[in-house]
């Protein structure tokens, strides 16, 4: 948490490299920044950012005699980068631009550590809240960060394919994950006609919940 905490008092601190021949570009919407600003304050940040620590690196690099990573870590440094992003840039944006007033988020009630309650807020800049909730969001709020201390630069771009390996939500598993009284019937119906299913839809269709979205419709 201490990069993050870093760059949301000082966003120019900490400088953070976004490799372009492995790493996509920061694509959130607005829309999505809040929603990240909302768990984030709600203490439902839970994905794990994944940082290479150069200077780490470049050290585990020199003691095994690669030389192409010792090249591209030097080189960072001497651009004073201390950070290579692997995966969360996108969450690191949302947090520096709400930090510097981007763009208005709406709040739940907030707990700060000293037990005082704060109401919800409604289109809010980050510069007009209270100074307590401001010092609350900058000292108490906490990301998941592992720092990657020991590979060489070659093995970076295996790092982020494999972190972007899994299969995305489907409309249907999203729908099947809220607590909503037809989320639980289209379960039920589905289990109980699994049979039935079985003979309308492909084996690919049920793993992902299609019997789930037609039992919805019906």
């Amino acid at each position: 948490a201490t990069l993050i905490e870093r760059k949301a008092k000082n966003p120019f601190k900490a400088k953070q490299y976004v490799c372009e021949s492995f790493q996509r570009k920061a694509c959130w919407s607005n829309k999505e920044k809040r929603l990240y600003i909302d768990s984030l304050l709600g203490k439902m940040a839970l994905t794990t950012m994944v940082i290479v620590d150069i200077r780490k690196c470049l050290s585990y690099s020199k003691n095994i005699g690669d030389k192409p990573s010792i090249k591209y870590y030097s080189d960072l440094l001497s651009k004073d980068y201390e950070y290579i992003s692997v995966d969360g840039q996108n969450r690191v944006n949302a947090i520096v631009s709400f930090i510097l007033n981007e763009y208005t988020v709406h709040t739940q009630e907030l707990i700060d550590s000293a037990d005082n309650i704060h109401p919800p807020l409604e289109n809010v800049y980050f510069k007009d809240m209270l100074p307590q909730m401001r010092s609350e969001i900058l000292n108490n709020r906490f990301v998941n960060v592992t720092f990657i201390t020991d590979k060489v630069y070659q093995d970076l771009s295996t790092i982020f394919q494999r972190l972007q390996c899994g299969l995305p939500l489907v409309e249907q598993e999203k729908r099947n994950g809220m607590f909503t009284p037809i989320a639980k019937w289209s379960r039920s119906i589905s289990n109980k006609y699994s049979d039935m299913f079985g003979m309308i839809l492909d084996d690919k269709s049920i793993m992902r919940m299609g019997d789930r979205e037609l039992a919805s419709k019906i």
